[in-house]
């Protein structure tokens, strides 16, 4: 078995290094990269502006509108990080084959990494808009109820109440 991993080893470090790749390349990969590029923010989603409560089906419609348009946001910048497969992909063919086994276990460890932490601030930026929304939600339901409105503002709200579905999906990839 060792023989064979050392022979694919080498096979690959030879198919790399004809296609041109640089220890540079190399060392970025294992030594230097952060994921710099990974979508680390929501700050493109905005503030979806959730008030407290809301007493008017007009202005519950715009709330459930707001948060929705951010949370498909959101879920858009989960998506970049959840669709691109192991994180070790991302690292160039030539150059994942330029690497020695040694080198391609250090890499992905270094995309892992990189990935859990853009995962943990896109969490920690979400968690209170969805905190606020589900706060709004209860607070709107409640007066609604004791006003004896029965809309399917109520309804679309509470569908987003516990964190929302979203929300889980980050806490599930972590």
């Amino acid at each position: 078995m060792k023989t064979t991993v050392a022979a694919l080893a080498a096979m690959l470090f030879c198919a790399g290094a004809q296609a041109g790749v640089t220890q540079e390349q190399i060392d970025y990969w294992t030594l230097q990269y952060t994921g710099a590029e990974l979508p680390q923010s929501l700050a493109q989603c905005g503030d979806p502006k959730i008030p407290d409560a809301t007493f008017a089906t007009r202005e519950s419609s715009a709330v459930v509108e707001r948060f929705t348009r951010w949370s498909a946001c959101y879920q858009a910048a989960v998506d970049r990080l959840t669709l691109q497969g192991a994180p070790i992909n991302n690292v160039p063919a030539d150059v994942r084959f330029a690497m020695t086994v040694e080198q391609y276990r250090t890499a992905a460890r270094r995309a892992d990494v990189a990935y859990a932490r853009a995962v943990d601030h896109i969490a920690a930026e979400a968690a209170p808009v969805i905190a606020r929304f589900d706060a709004w939600a209860g607070r709107t339901a409640a007066w609604q109820r004791r006003a004896g409105w029965s809309s399917g503002i109520t309804q679309m709200a509470a569908s987003y109440s516990g964190g929302g579905a979203n929300y889980n999906i980050v806490r599930a990839i972590r």
